[in-house]
């Protein structure tokens, strides 16, 4: 069942742990065999050492004993899906293999034959103008292997064709600030933008902020903070936009507060200042279908930044953060969980188009 390498080293575990715990105590009874009382004890000291050494023995192999078995699972499955050539299938089972038997070269035959698989449905797939069904198996070749091929420049060509057709574009609009914290509502769109447009996520489109102020401002909405469903749908129409992402700074509040200590440093007694600043700010946004005018999705983060600062001065905190610093990372760290959840929307949208109701049009 256990290759013999492994069982070499369970034996070789085993025996160090009867016989290093005995050897200690016959040590003892030689040199102090008057000591009985001293004997016992080192006596049971060492029953209760190969005991240990027994059980986490026990605990090592049967640990082993449970990945190994799973691992040859897996790669048992793994020739099944090759005889069935069904190569997708055969890489997942022989990279859950691991080291087991010749499984990583299988595992590169598989690749190698889920490539070839895919790359004639490619061919065929083009041949017939069907472009989202070439695109799959082109991402899955790359997946395999990047290099694949004219892959990659298959990949470019079938994406620039279905970009018009599969394009989320979204607009972020400046937040509203409502917290008294100057320029906050435009730094929490400026930092969204960042995030959506450094996912690099595949036909997703952010409308630059030069084209979304022009917009607004020809139909004095720059600024408002507040879009009715209606002027929602129009601004929406004049951007080309599927979403409009709107939000606003609720609260923003930074809290400073010094306390001291009575401490001795080097023989001298001496007060030690001690600064805490906590930021606390608050915002909510939400992601507006531009053509109905509903809101898809929504939510509403309060997020702390705090710093602490010591000195034997009391106004000497030169390294303590500023209250700017810590309302606004405090704020990255709620655009990154709106970022997040936006993220995931955007994805959803995406893939449902690829996989539904597509087929016709291309």
């Amino acid at each position: 069942m256990f290759p013999s390498r492994f069982r070499r080293q369970v034996v070789y575990v085993l025996l160090a742990a009867l016989i290093f715990p005995v050897l200690g105590p016959i040590s003892a009874r030689a040199v102090a065999a008057e000591h009985s009382v001293s004997l016992d004890a080192d006596s049971n000291s060492g029953k209760a050492l190969i005991v240990t050494g027994l059980i986490i023995g026990a605990i090592v192999l049967v640990a082993r004993g449970i990945s190994q078995k799973h691992k040859a699972e897996h790669y048992q499955r793994g020739l099944e899906f090759m005889a069935q050539g069904d190569f997708d299938r055969a890489v997942e089972e022989f990279e859950e293999a691991g080291k087991y038997k010749d499984a990583p070269v299988r595992l590169e035959k598989a690749k190698k034959a889920a490539c070839v698989y895919h790359y004639e449905l490619v061919k065929e797939a083009l041949a017939q103008k069907n472009y989202l069904t070439a695109y799959r198996h082109l991402k899955k070749i790359l997946a395999l292997n990047p290099d694949y091929e004219d892959v990659p420049d298959l990949y470019a060509q079938v994406k620039a064709w279905l970009k018009p057709f599969l394009t989320v574009r979204v607009a972020v609009l400046d937040f509203d600030n409502r917290s008294g914290y100057y320029n906050l509502g435009r730094q929490a769109s400026s930092f969204l933008i960042n995030e959506i447009v450094n996912q690099d996520l595949e036909f997703v489109e952010v409308v630059e902020r030069v084209e979304l102020e022009k917009i607004l401002r020809e139909q004095r909405l720059w600024g408002s903070g507040y879009f009715d469903p209606e002027s929602i749908q129009e601004v929406g129409k004049l951007l080309g936009v599927n979403y409009l992402v709107l939000g606003e700074i609720l609260n923003a509040d930074v809290d400073t507060q010094t306390t001291y200590t009575v401490v001795t440093d080097e023989g001298k007694v001496r007060v030690r200042y001690r600064m805490e600043r906590e930021a606390t700010v608050s915002a909510a946004f939400r992601v507006v279908d531009a053509e109905t005018g509903t809101v898809v999705v929504s939510d509403s983060i309060t997020e702390e930044a705090r710093d602490v600062d010591y000195s034997y001065w009391r106004w000497g905190f030169g390294s303590l953060d500023s209250e700017s610093e810590l309302t606004q990372e405090a704020l990255e760290r709620i655009i990154d969980r709106f970022g997040t959840k936006l993220q995931r929307y955007l994805e959803k949208e995406v893939s449902e188009s690829l996989e539904g109701g597509f087929e016709a049009v291309v």
